[in-house]
């Protein structure tokens, strides 16, 4: 279990570049300054002669409609500050001893400073916040009345990214017999060491799932972090994964404890996923006839707990190689648009690509296929036709293992069988009455010859028995239908060894 270190302390610099604000605590973690470079206006007005309130900003710098707001800036931003109260109360800009940095009233320490870039245009106050001004910047004060007087917050240009796909734990995979062990994969791309943290909301609190502390040097971006989930309480459901440079990081953090403001205030990004449950169903099953392009080649159970997400997958069918190994760059079939909990899901014959080795169809035999979940990611919708292979696969994490081959996965044996050719019977008969014809006319009229009364019984009798054939001919349909046998036999395997019928070859 990782412990962090995460006490702030009375006042710091902290990091920028996290989505919306934390206008409420508990209930988001986002932007705590713009993060942009470009440039940003603030206007501020009096409150009498007791405070000052914010009353526009392009980005979120701080709360509107209370006394003397804290303003979060950020470096490298260049601001243009109103005051719409500058006759009678003049704007500066303090370090924390009480010094003019910036001011409207007298000459500021760093209003000659060519990076600081200090304009003063009758309301306005315009100037870049470097990372040195941003050191030194304590509050902002009307110098004519002293409570009208607020702190200001500088956030560091860090450049940080996260990425938190939709992913699944503690769900079904072929490649081991048990379901995997919860855990979450983050890429995180910065360059400095780093905690971590996940995050779950719970009323107004976000409660840790788990945390670790990486290196900078692991940190490219192109590698999955893995988190163990060591607290469920949020799952399955949405999930925020926060980044937190490890030099900001003063105290403990387990699993399970509630996030303090503080340290919120120093996250310097996140990134929300919904962490889902998902099991797969695939049995070995048998169908009746060959499967060709659009007929149901088998059916699947499906469930996934996502918290009420209602997260939308479809389910795609893979083939598996003569090593009976997945190729998962082929398919030969998905399911409709599913969502929840899904039986005898129908999975419906598709190829593709057309060109593929391992996919052919029509399909008949028994071969074995891995069923996978895979995450709609546009607007289609529960009950919409999909192909596969046109949305990404559901990653599936486990806290050993990491992201385990094709997510969440299943494996069974499908059976097609052939259909039997009817035509067989009616084709030998039709080959018997066209090898012997004039035997059957010969014997007739030798017969005739030599005893007319008894051959002419005969001939009635023969007639009675193979109609249209004579002794001969009846022979002939025997071997015709021995004929047939053997090429069923053919038709469904090796021909057999013919059986030694007692004679011996005659002598040359």
């Amino acid at each position: 279990m990782s412990n962090l270190s995460i006490d702030s302390p009375r006042r710091r610099r902290f990091l920028a570049g996290v989505g919306a604000g934390l206008a409420v605590y508990g209930t988001a973690i986002g932007t705590t300054a713009a993060d942009s470079h470009e440039s940003v206006q603030v206007v501020l007005d009096n409150v009498g002669s007791s405070a000052w309130e914010l009353v526009d900003a392009d980005e979120d710098v701080g709360e509107q409609g209370v006394n003397n707001p804290e303003l979060t800036l950020q470096e490298e931003t260049r601001y243009t500050v109103v005051n719409q109260g500058s006759g009678p109360h003049p704007l500066a800009f303090r370090d924390e001893d009480g010094n003019d940095l910036l001011s409207q009233d007298s000459a500021g320490s760093y209003e000659d400073q060519d990076d600081v870039n200090y304009e003063e245009n009758g309301e306005e106050m315009v100037f870049t916040l470097t990372e040195q001004l941003a050191d030194d910047l304590d509050t902002y004060i009307c110098t004519r009345h002293v409570s009208m007087e607020g702190a200001i917050r500088t956030v560091e240009d860090v450049d940080a990214t996260v990425t938190f796909p939709d992913q699944a734990t503690a769900s079904s995979t072929f490649t081991a017999e048990e379901a995997t062990d919860p855990a979450v994969s983050v890429t995180v791309a910065t360059d400095t060491d780093s905690a971590v943290v996940v995050t779950y909301e719970d009323d107004t609190d976000l409660v840790i799932a788990g945390l670790d502390v990486f290196d900078a040097d692991e940190l490219d971006g192109e590698e999955d972090l893995v988190i163990p989930v060591e607290d469920d309480g949020g799952f399955p459901g949405e999930h925020v994964a926060h980044i937190i440079p490890a030099d900001d990081l003063s105290g403990e953090y387990n699993p399970g404890d509630t996030v303090s403001a503080d340290t919120a205030e120093a996250v310097i990004n996140s990134d929300a996923a919904s962490v889902v449950q998902a099991n797969l169903s695939f049995d070995d099953q048998t169908g009746g006839e060959p499967v060709d392009e659009g007929d149901v080649m088998a059916t699947v159970d499906v469930s996934v707990a996502d918290g009420g997400a209602d997260l939308p997958y479809v389910i795609d069918v893979h083939p598996t190689d003569d090593d009976g190994e997945l190729v998962g760059t082929e398919f030969v079939g998905a399911t409709d648009v599913l969502s929840g909990e899904n039986e005898n899901a129908e999975i419906v014959a598709e190829r593709v690509p057309d060109d593929g080795a391992a996919n052919e169809l029509p399909f008949a035999g028994t071969d074995s296929f891995v069923v996978m979940i895979h995450v709609v990611d546009d607007e289609s919708a529960v009950g919409d036709t999909a192909s596969p292979g046109s949305f990404p696969v559901l990653p599936n994490v486990d806290a050993e293992a990491g992201p385990v081959p094709g997510g969440v996965t299943d494996l069974a044996e499908v059976t097609a069988e052939f259909e039997e050719d009817d035509t067989d019977v009616d084709d030998d008969v039709e080959d018997t009455d066209d090898d012997e014809p004039a035997e059957t006319d010969d014997t007739a009229d030798e017969t005739d010859d030599d005893e007319p009364a008894e051959t002419d019984d005969t001939a009635d009798e023969t007639d009675d028995d193979v109609p249209g054939f004579g002794p001969v001919a009846g022979v002939a349909g025997l071997g015709g239908l021995v004929a047939y046998a053997y090429s069923k036999l053919v038709l469904n395997g090796e021909p057999p060894v013919p059986a030694d019928d007692g004679l011996d070859e005659p002598d040359e």
